[in-house]
């Protein structure tokens, strides 16, 4: 995974659960910590972070850093499935937080869930996603986001 180098300014959104983050983390460090002279990340970078508990929040300190001291640039979203409740009183998850927030900020995407879906995936995995009863793909919440 790369960043892009064209535009510095652009808005990056990265969804993970567990121990998916990692590369996001790589991302982050490179946006925030290190001193890159091809690269000077002046956008938004959007992290949001699906665990069971909050003792699974891989690198909270650290995110929790780069909101303190990026506000402008970062926003950092968990949502801990056995310790939250949805809206329904039933677990939350990633997804019903990206869906909450995209109300607030990206109201005009209304379909997001084939587009990011089929940029994470290969078709043959998305549609046996898409035939598992109950499945709500994160980018059900992020049309035309990318």
């Amino acid at each position: 995974m790369l960043l892009p180098k064209d535009d510095p300014a652009t808005t990056h959104i990265m969804i993970a659960t567990g121990t998916g983050v990692a590369p996001y983390r790589g991302y982050l460090r490179r946006m925030f910590m290190e001193s890159v002279t091809i690269f000077q990340f002046h956008g938004l970078a959007w992290l949001f972070l699906g665990v069971a508990n909050s003792d699974s929040l891989l690198y909270d300190q650290e995110f929790s850093n780069y909101l303190q001291d990026y506000p402008n640039n970062f926003r950092y979203v968990t949502t801990l499935s056995r310790e939250q409740k949805n809206m329904n009183g039933g677990k939350v998850y990633v997804q019903d937080r990206i869906e909450q927030l995209r109300h607030l900020h990206w109201p005009e995407k209304q379909n997001w869930a084939g587009e990011i879906s089929e940029k994470m995936m290969p078709t043959r995995e998305l549609q046996g996603m898409r035939e598992v009863p109950g499945f709500f793909p994160p980018a059900k919440c992020f049309p035309d986001l990318l």
